[in-house]
């Protein structure tokens, strides 16, 4: 049935720079469905984080695809959207593997990096892959992306054995971080939303948009078992 319940909250952390008791804002899980309402909002951080991953003739209608990649089925995917006063200032994409929480498409906005936002989302997603019964999340990351192997190293991420180039090859393969996750997440899992309106335009009652909270028992994404 269905239920109001409280968005996906953070504890009090500190942060690289050492300012303390920094709260963060409440994330979201939605299905590619549901987040389809919110393709705009998804394109332009994409595009800001992910400068040519997302063709300027891909309309809002293909831009879930196209972040999806050719690999993952839409339908098959969560996405977790973090707003803050009706803005998206953080992302992730998750699909279900057989044994593991696969995330990408991990996007801060520029104006809020450096303040534990991006492990705040995989914090999240460590505790939805606890959820589901997975031991662990994992990710592909370019290697020469620092900043990304170092959030997935501080969630206890080890790179596992990826495909092999040769020194000079123009493109290297990417390498597969793999973090199991804690029995005890730091932050909770992102709640379901059905995507209804903007976090941050509430119906007086707290709920975004005045949509309804599910459970968790209403349908299954691509027919998966998500719950």
């Amino acid at each position: 049935g269905a239920c109001r319940a409280a968005p996906h909250a953070s504890t009090p952390r500190r942060h690289r720079r050492g300012v303390e008791n920094m709260q963060h804002p409440p994330t979201y899980r939605l299905s590619s469905a549901a987040a389809a309402a919110h393709a705009p909002a998804i394109r332009a951080l994409a595009k800001e984080s992910f400068p040519g991953d997302v063709p300027d003739d891909v309309s809002d209608d293909e831009v879930l695809s196209a972040l999806a990649g050719p690999f993952h089925d839409p339908a098959d995917c969560e996405w977790y959207l973090c707003w803050d006063a009706g803005e998206l200032v953080a992302m992730g994409l998750a699909v279900r593997y057989h044994d593991a929480l696969h995330v990408s498409n991990l996007a801060v906005a520029r104006s809020r990096r450096r303040r534990g936002l991006g492990k705040y989302v995989l914090d999240g997603a460590c505790a939805r892959a606890g959820e589901l019964g997975l031991p662990r999340v994992c990710g592909s990351v370019d290697p020469d992306a620092p900043h990304l192997l170092r959030l997935y190293r501080n969630i206890g991420a080890v790179a596992e054995t990826s495909a092999f180039a040769c020194p000079g090859a123009i493109v290297q393969p990417k390498v597969r971080m793999s973090a199991p996750i804690e029995v005890a997440a730091p932050v909770a899992a992102p709640r379901p939303w059905d995507g209804v309106g903007v976090p941050g335009e509430t119906d007086g009652e707290g709920t975004p948009g005045g949509a309804d909270w599910t459970d968790g028992d209403g349908p299954a994404p691509g027919g998966a078992d998500w719950t």
